[in-house]
């Protein structure tokens, strides 16, 4: 599995649907606290520790918050990011 499909997974198990969160993931490419990660989207996930997943993992929730902010404000999955 790749970075980018755990965070997609990641986000739709927590209540996104999958074109959401092909579209958090498309702003999380473009976010200054992922730009590390940028050339590694792509990667296999068991190349890296857990903890560089979970850091990874909470700069795209910001990401995600503030998509649903200005999206779907009220959207039920809201509190999963906060």
């Amino acid at each position: 599995m790749t970075l980018r499909e755990e965070m997609k997974s990641r986000l739709v198990a927590c209540g996104m649907f999958a074109a959401q969160a092909d579209e958090v993931l498309r702003l999380a490419r473009e976010d200054q606290a992922l730009e590390s990660v940028l050339q590694r989207w792509d990667d296999s996930v068991g190349d890296y520790p857990a903890v560089l997943l979970q850091t990874v993992w909470v700069s795209v929730m910001a990401v995600a918050l503030d998509w649903i902010d200005v999206t779907v404000p009220k959207a039920w999955y809201r509190n999963m990011f906060v």
